[in-house]
């Protein structure tokens, strides 16, 4: 359910018991919390919009933990160096 205070699907305490949960588990409920918040309305670009919310925070986690180093990244995330730095440029992570 959306909490209008923080303007987030769950509580601190649904938080902590969702961070327990497979990655695959925390999607479906928070598009389950998306799906409700929109009261009817019809959801439009779903895809486009999940995979952008997903892969900024996928490429700027990763770059951190790799300390930015960019050739480390892609071997961590299975992509080439020259599509990270696409992706880089696009999020604007630089």
């Amino acid at each position: 359910m959306l909490n209008t205070k923080s303007n987030t699907f769950f509580s601190s305490t649904d938080a902590q018991w969702q961070s327990c949960l497979p990655l695959c588990e925390q999607v479906k409920l928070m598009l389950a919390g998306y799906f409700e918040s929109l009261e009817g309305e019809s959801a439009a670009d779903l895809y486009n919009m999940v995979m952008s919310e997903v892969e900024r925070p996928l490429l700027q986690v990763t770059l951190e933990r790799c300390n930015y180093n960019q050739s480390r990244a892609s071997l961590m995330l299975g992509i080439s160096r020259g599509t990270l730095r696409k992706k880089i440029s696009h999020y604007k992570l630089e």
